[in-house]
């Protein structure tokens, strides 16, 4: 059991701006900073030598008191604010999650705002059958030209099973929308939609949290 002092070092509040000149040397200052403020009786370094780490990280009851907040200005490299009890904050910094941190972040706004909503050539490419109408495939019908799809010509099959005409349903995926018109499920597949994520991700870093970037190299 812990003295009284320590729990409320436990639940002090800290707050620091990370961003684009935040990296390894900021990060060792903003420790001795932490460090400095809390010395002794016990200090900050006892307190996080003594609490079991694994139980720190994971404690929701603390973990849930921490916040990221994008701090909104007139450049292209706006900063986080990262507020949460000064012990988890301090074994954030010695534990080097922040760019992590910051990264699942960005990730996830790119997830909900940044995603095409239609494919790319090569993803149509990939992800979409083609093959010669035949008379023995019977009689296809494409909805997007409204026509049946005559023999001879390119028979576009979706995963879904539905069938449509090369230009019709190129035209669909590619500049209006990367679902199918009949059923909506979308073509991109979930390790497309990844590799999408994390290459944006990284790049918005590199190009805009290069410090940060560098830290999780």
């Amino acid at each position: 059991m812990f003295k009284t002092r320590t729990n409320k070092l436990l639940l002090e509040h800290q707050t620091i701006v990370v961003g684009n000149s935040f990296n390894q040397l900021s990060q060792a200052d903003h420790i001795t900073f932490i460090e400095s403020c809390y010395p002794q009786n016990p200090s900050i370094i006892d307190i996080y030598n003594r609490v079991d780490k694994y139980k720190l990280s994971s404690d929701m009851s603390i973990e849930a008191k921490t916040t990221i907040t994008l701090v909104e200005d007139d450049t292209n490299q706006p900063s986080f604010e990262i507020t949460g009890p000064i012990i988890l904050i301090y074994y954030y910094l010695v534990q080097n999650s922040i760019p992590d941190m910051i990264k699942k972040l960005i990730g996830t706004y790119v997830l909900e705002f940044m995603l095409p909503d239609t494919i790319d050539n090569d993803e149509f490419n990939s992800n979409v059958k083609k093959y010669i109408c035949r008379k023995k495939h019977g009689r296809l019908f494409c909805p997007i030209e409204s026509e049946e799809i005559k023999v001879g010509r390119t028979v576009c099959e979706l995963g879904c099973g539905h069938h449509f005409t090369s230009r019709g349903i190129r035209k669909w995926l590619t500049k209006s929308n990367g679902h199918c018109p009949m059923c909506r499920v979308k073509v991109r597949t979930d390790i497309q939609e990844e590799m999408f994520v994390e290459d944006t991700t990284d790049h918005i870093m590199y190009s805009h949290y290069t410090g940060i970037y560098r830290m999780i190299e």
